[in-house]
C-alpha cells in the first residue's frame, strides 16, 4: 500500500468518529434510547444495518476459505440460515417488536417468572457477553490481523512484528468503541449504512478486477471446472446417478453428514434460531411491527441474494490464480493487493475496514446491552438513574473490546473460531422457538438447554479427548445431548403460573395450538394463524432460494439452471400474493360471521375491523372517545362542549344511508340500541351517549361492521354499520358460527337461510332472506322501510320458538373433543314495544329468553383432560320510558342491560403431573351487565 491508499483509509476513519460525535445526542436520553434508539428506527435503515452487521472483514476471507475447500457447496454452511431468517420475517419479527425488549435476553422474565428466571437472564447475560461475544470480536480482529499482513501496513508505517500488526487492529477497535460508545445505536446503524454501501463497492471492484484479469466469467469458469481436487461449482453437493437416482458427488468437498446437519439441524438448533441476538436490537427499534416485517425482508435480500456472489466471485478467481496458496483465506487480499492500482486499493481497504467497524460496533453495542440491561441494571443497581446507566454501558463496552481483544492474541484461523461459536450455540435453539408457541416451555428448560449445549459444543471442539473433527458429526451429537438434558427437566419441573403465562400471551399474541388454553383464559385471539405463516415461509423460501441461485447461475453462464431457479422464485411470489388474498378474504368472513350466517367472503370489501384490547386499556376514558382514530370509517362527531354532552358515532361505509344512520351496537350478542332510534337521551336539553355507560377497561374486543352484508344478522339499521363488544367477563355473539355447521336448526321462519332481511317480508310477498342480502340481492329501499317500534306487528318471528340439539366430535393432532348441546330460544320480539299512554306505567314486554346446556369432554395432549358442563339462561327486556308526550329514547336497564344467569362446572388434569389437579371451578354469574342512571323522565 501506498501513503495515498493509507490516507483515503485515515479519512473514512475520521469520517466514521465524526458521525458517532453527531449523534451522541439521540443516545444520551435513556437505556432504551442507547441500546434501540428510541424504537424510531426506518425499516430500510435496520434492514441495511442487518446486513452490514452479518458483512465483517472476515467473511469475505472466510468465503475465500471455504470455496477454496469445498466448493461453492460448502457455502451452506452459512446459507442454511437462511430457512431461520425466512421463519424470522414471517414469524418472528412481530413478536419481538410486540415484546418491546432492549435485550432478548431480557424476553426471559417476560415469558418467564419468579426465581428460575431470574437465574436465566443472569447466565445467559455472562455466556453471551461474557464469553461468546468477545470470541465473535476476536474473529473480526483475527481477520484484520490477516488484512493487514498480507498488504503490507505496518511496513508502510515502518512497523514490525506480529504484536505490532495485531495492537494496530486493537487502536482500529478504540476507534469503533469511541463512536459506538459515544452514540449507542443510532451511531451504530447510521455508520452501517455507508460501511454497507462502501463494503459492496468494495467487493465489486475486487471482483471485476479479478475477472477482467482472467478475461472474462467464462474463462474464469472455464478455470474453476478444470480443477480436480474438489467441484468448485456445484451448488449442492449431489449430483444425477445412473438411472437418473441422485447420488452424492465423488468430488464434493463436504461429508454427507455435515451438509445434512447444515440443512437439517443447524438453523433450528442454533441459539438464535428464533432471530435473537444483534438483530433483535434492530427489530425492537423499528418504528412499528410492519417496519419489522419489511427490515428482515430487507436483510434476507441484501444479504443472500446480492452480497452472495461478488465474494464467490472473488474466491473462484483466488483458487485459479493462487492454486497453492498455504492458506486460503488470504487470497481476497492478495488480490486487492496484486491487481488494484493506487487508489482503488485504498478505497477496498476502506470497505474492509468500513465492514470491520460495522460488525465490531454491532458486538460492542449488542454484548454492553447484555452487560448493563441484563446484568448491572437487574442484579446489581436495579434502581440507577438513566444517566447511570448510559454510563455503565460506555464502561461494558470498554470491557468488551479488551476481552475480544485478548481472545484475539491466542486466535488463528477464522474458519475455526467461526465454527466453534456454532457449535458453543448448537442445542437450545428448539427450546428457544417452542417458548413462543406452547405454554409448557418454562425456564429450567431454557437454561438446561443453553449451559448443556455450550458445555457440549465447547467440549467437542477444544477437549483432546472429547474432540469431533466432522463438523456435522459434532452439530448431531451436541443437539442430541442437549435435546436429551431439555426435554426431562421440563417435564420433571414446574410449569410457569397462570398470571405469567396469561401477561406475556396478552402482550405478544402468539398462534397456534400451544396457547389454546390462555387463548380461552384471555378472551384474546392471535393476530394471524400459524399455519398461514408457515406456508409464507414456505413460499418466501423459495423466493429467497430460487433468487439467490438464479443470480448465481446467469453469473457462472448457465442459462437452464437460472431459469428454472427464476421460475421457482416467481412462484413463491406468486404463493405469496394468493396467501395474502386468502388471509384477507378469510380475514374479513371471519370478522363477519357474528350470528348464524356465515356471510360471503368480498360480500362487503374491508367492512371489518377489529381492535383487541389489553386489560387496564382506555381506564378514565370514555368509550366514544376511545373509538375516535381507531376505526377507518367510524366518524366521531364533537357535541356542543357543554357538560352533560357526549359525541356522536356515525360510520360513512359502504352501504351507509344519509337519513337516520345510528349505527346498531351489540353488547355481548345482545343489541342495545340501533335501528333508526336515537343512541341518546335528553337530559336537561344536552345527550349523554349510552354508550359512554360501558367502562372501556371491561372490554376485551371491539369490532366495527360496514356496509350492508351486515344486515344479514342485524337487520335493515345494519346499513349504517354495527359496532360490536365483547366484554372480558361475557363471551362472544350468543348464536355463533359452530351451531349452524353441527346441528340442524328448526323452525318456521327462523330457520337460518330463511331469516328475513325485509321485515315486511313475513307473508312471503316480496321477501328478501338474510343469505340473499348477504349476497347482495335484495332491494335496498324495501329494506330502510320497517320501524318495529311503531308497528311492533312487523317483527316476522316474534312468539317463534327456535330449538335445537344435537352432538358434535372433533379431532385433530392435539387430541380430541366431544360435546353434547341443547339451546332453545324463544323469540316473542324483542323489538315490539308496546304502546303506552302518557301517566302509564312503564311495564317491561316479554323479551328473548334463551336456555341452553352444554356438556363436553377435551382431550389434549399438549395441555389437559377436560370435562366442562353449563347450563345458561339469558333473558333480554326492552323498557320505554315515557318523557311527557313522546319517546325519548332507551332506559339503560332495559336494551343496554340484560340479565345472565347460569352454572358452569370445569374439571381437569394436567397430563404432565398427574397427581395435580389441573383445576376446579364451580362458577354462578347473574346480571351480566347493569346500568344504572339519574335521567328524569
Amino acid at each position: 500500500m501506498t501513503s495515498l491508499d493509507l490516507w483515503i483509509v485515515a479519512g473514512y476513519l475520521v469520517a466514521s468518529l465524526l458521525v458517532g460525535i453527531a449523534l451522541a445526542r439521540r443516545a444520551s436520553g435513556s437505556l432504551e434510547d442507547f441500546f434501540v434508539g428510541g424504537r424510531t428506527l426506518p425499516w430500510w435503515l435496520a434492514g441495511t444495518s442487518m446486513a452490514a452487521t452479518t458483512f465483517s472483514i472476515d467473511t469475505p476471507l472466510y468465503v475465500a476459505g471455504v470455496v477454496a475447500t469445498r466448493g461453492i457447496a460448502g457455502n451452506w454452511e452459512w446459507w442454511s440460515f437462511g430457512v431461520a431468517h425466512v421463519v424470522l420475517l414471517y414469524v418472528f419479527a412481530r413478536l419481538w417488536r410486540r415484546a418491546e425488549v432492549v435485550t432478548d435476553n431480557e424476553l426471559s422474565e417476560l415469558r418467564y417468572g419468579g426465581r428460575p428466571a431470574a437465574i436465566l437472564r443472569g447466565v445467559k447475560g455472562f455466556l453471551f457477553a461474557g464469553v461468546l461475544g468477545p470470541i465473535a470480536l476476536s474473529l473480526s480482529m483475527l481477520a484484520m490481523v490477516k488484512v493487514v499482513d498480507a498488504l503490507g501496513v505496518m511496513e508502510v508505517l515502518g512497523f514490525a512484528g506480529e504484536q505490532d500488526r495485531l495492537w494496530a487492529v486493537v487502536a482500529i477497535s478504540v476507534l469503533v468503541l469511541v463512536y459506538a460508545g459515544i452514540s449507542g445505536l443510532w451511531g451504530v446503524v447510521v455508520t452501517d449504512f455507508v460501511q454497507f454501501v462502501l463494503g459492496m463497492a468494495g467487493a465489486l471492484l475486487v471482483a471485476w478486477a479479478a475477472v477482467s484479469h482472467l478475461g472474462g466469467l467464462g474463462a474464469l469458469v472455464d478455470a474453476a471446472a478444470a480443477v480436480e481436487t474438489v467441484d468448485l461449482l456445484a451448488f449442492t453437493p449431489v449430483t444425477w446417478g445412473d438411472g437418473g437416482r441422485i447420488v452424492w458427488s465423488a468430488a464434493a468437498g463436504i461429508s454427507a453428514s455435515t451438509f445434512l446437519a447444515y440443512v437439517g439441524l443447524q438453523w433450528w438448533a442454533f441459539r438464535r434460531s428464533d432471530g435473537g441476538g444483534e438483530f433483535v436490537q434492530r427489530l425492537a427499534a423499528a418504528r412499528t411491527e410492519e417496519d419489522a416485517q419489511k427490515a428482515a425482508w430487507l436483510f434476507n435480500l441484501l444479504h443472500y441474494v446480492v452480497r452472495t456472489w461478488p465474494w464467490i466471485i472473488v474466491a473462484l478467481a483466488a483458487v485459479v490464480i493462487y492454486p497453492d496458496l498455504a492458506d486460503p483465506e488470504q487470497g481476497y487480499p492478495r488480490l486487492m493487493l496484486d491487481f488494484l492500482p493506487t487508489g482503488l486499493l485504498g478505497l477496498v481497504v476502506a470497505s474492509l475496514v468500513a465492514a470491520f467497524m460495522s460488525t465490531v460496533s454491532t458486538t460492542i453495542n449488542w454484548s454492553a446491552s447484555y452487560l448493563t440491561n441484563d446484568l448491572y441494571v437487574r442484579f446489581l443497581r436495579p434502581h440507577a438513574t438513566a444517566s447511570e446507566t448510559v454510563a455503565a454501558a460506555r464502561v461494558t463496552s470498554v470491557l468488551v473490546t479488551v476481552l475480544g481483544a485478548a481472545a484475539a492474541f491466542y486466535s488463528e484461523n477464522v474458519t475455526t473460531l467461526f465454527r466453534l461459536i456454532i457449535a458453543m450455540g448448537t442445542g437450545p435453539g428448539l427450546v428457544l422457538i417452542l417458548r413462543w408457541f406452547w405454554w409448557r416451555i418454562n425456564a429450567w428448560a431454557e437454561l438446561s438447554a443453553m449451559v448443556a449445549g455450550f458445555i457440549v459444543g465447547l467440549g467437542t471442539s477444544v477437549v483432546p479427548v472429547l474432540v469431533i473433527s466432522d463438523f456435522g458429526l459434532r452439530l448431531l451429537v451436541t443437539a442430541g445431548i442437549t435435546t436429551a438434558i431439555w426435554v426431562p427437566v421440563m417435564l420433571l419441573t414446574r410449569p410457569e403460573s397462570p398470571e405469567r403465562l396469561d401477561t406475556f400471551y396478552r402482550k405478544v399474541r402468539p398462534g397456534g395450538p400451544g396457547w389454546a388454553l390462555q387463548r380461552r383464559r384471555t378472551g384474546v385471539e392471535p393476530d394471524s394463524g400459524l399455519g398461514a405463516d408457515l406456508g409464507r415461509v414456505g413460499a418466501g423460501l423459495m423466493l429467497l432460494f430460487g433468487s439467490m441461485f438464479a443470480v448465481g447461475a446467469a453469473v457462472l453462464q448457465r442459462p437452464t439452471t437460472a431459469f428454472i431457479c427464476a421460475v421457482v422464485a416467481a412462484v413463491g411470489v406468486a404463493i405469496l400474493r394468493w396467501i395474502r388474498r386468502r388471509t384477507l378474504a378469510s380475514g374479513s368472513t371471519a370478522m363477519l360471521v357474528v350470528g348464524l350466517l356465515a356471510l360471503a367472503a368480498g360480500a362487503s370489501p374491508a367492512a371489518a375491523q377489529q381492535v383487541e384490547l389489553h386489560p387496564g386499556e382506555g381506564a378514565g376514558v370514555p368509550l366514544s372517545r376511545w373509538l375516535a382514530g381507531r376505526f377507518p370509517g367510524l366518524q366521531v362527531l364533537a357535541s356542543s362542549g357543554a357538560p352533560g354532552s357526549a359525541p356522536r358515532l356515525r360510520i360513512r361505509g359502504p352501504g351507509s344511508l344519509s337519513l337516520t344512520n345510528e349505527p346498531v351496537v351489540v353488547l355481548d350478542g345482545m343489541r342495545i340500541y340501533g335501528d333508526g332510534r336515537s343512541t341518546t337521551i335528553g337530559v336537561g336539553g344536552q345527550a349523554p351517549s349510552r354508550l359512554d355507560d360501558i367502562p372501556v377497561t371491561s372490554l376485551a374486543r371491539v369490532k366495527v361492521l360496514r356496509g350492508p352484508a351486515a344486515m344479514a344478522r342485524w337487520g335493515a339499521g345494519a346499513a349504517n354499520g354495527v359496532i360490536v363488544l365483547t366484554s372480558r367477563a361475557g363471551h362472544a355473539a350468543a348464536a355463533g358460527p359452530d351451531r349452524v355447521r353441527a346441528w340442524g336448526v328448526w323452525g318456521r321462519t327462523t330457520d337460518v337461510a330463511r331469516r328475513p332481511a325485509n321485515w315486511f317480508g313475513r307473508e312471503g310477498t316480496g321477501a328478501c332472506f338474510a343469505y340473499e342480502q348477504a349476497l347482495g340481492r335484495c332491494d335496498q329501499t324495501e329494506l330502510q322501510m320497517f320501524a318495529p317500534l311503531d308497528d311492533p306487528a312487523s317483527i316476522p318471528f316474534a312468539g317463534r320458538t327456535i330449538g335445537a340439539v344435537g352432538a358434535q366430535a372433533d379431532a385433530s393432532v392435539r387430541g380430541a373433543t366431544v360435546h353434547i348441546r341443547g339451546s332453545w330460544d324463544v323469540d316473542r320480539g324483542v323489538l315490539a314495544v308496546p304502546e303506552f299512554e302518557e301517566g302509564a306505567s312503564a311495564e317491561p314486554p316479554d323479551g328473548r329468553v334463551r336456555r341452553s346446556a352444554d356438556v363436553g369432554v377435551a382431550f389434549d395432549p399438549l395441555e389437559r383432560l377436560r370435562v366442562h358442563a353449563s347450563l345458561a339462561i339469558t333473558d333480554g327486556r326492552v323498557d320505554r320510558p315515557f318523557d311527557g308526550n313522546d319517546f325519548a329514547g332507551i332506559h339503560p336497564a332495559g336494551l343496554l342491560g340484560f340479565a345472565e344467569g347460569g352454572a358452569e362446572a370445569d374439571f381437569g388434569y394436567r397430563l404432565f403431573r398427574p397427581s395435580q389437579v389441573y383445576g376446579r371451578d364451580l362458577s354462578q354469574e347473574w346480571t351480566r351487565w347493569r346500568a344504572a342512571t339519574n335521567t328524569t323522565f
